[in-house]
């Protein structure tokens, strides 16, 4: 499989729709994303995983060398109006929830096989 384009819409620190090409004329065989702390790295990643199995887990340590593990949920309007701190965030964009645009989408295209697919997830 080669990952060849992701678009995603209001998708965790991405308001609105941003589109990602992977496409270049040299035959790379893998890719880097750099940047600034808290600028989306992650998410482009989560957004693959989501897509691909329709779920995005979290983990943390406890500070008792526990792993805790949890399943980040797309909307949590207890987190978006500040009443309860989770260390799962949701993945919808908090700006899309509070303009009241409650969709999300992330839009997957690869080559597999020599075959040019799309998947298509939305919430």
């Amino acid at each position: 499989m080669k990952l060849t384009k992701i678009v995603m819409k209001n998708w965790c620190s991405f308001f609105g729709r941003h589109e990602i090409d992977f496409e270049n004329e040299e035959e790379a065989s893998s890719y880097v994303i750099f940047g600034q702390i808290g600028k989306g790295k992650s998410s482009v990643v989560a957004a693959v995983e989501w897509a691909m199995f329709g779920k995005v887990m979290d983990s943390m340590q406890d500070g008792d060398d526990h792993i805790l593990r949890q399943k980040r949920p797309i909307i949590d309007a207890e987190q978006f109006n500040g009443e309860f701190n989770k260390f799962a965030l949701p993945l919808l964009v908090d700006r899309a929830y509070r303009e009241g645009d409650y969709c999300t989408e992330v839009e997957l295209h690869f080559i597999h096989d020599g075959d040019e697919c799309k998947l298509i997830r939305k919430a």
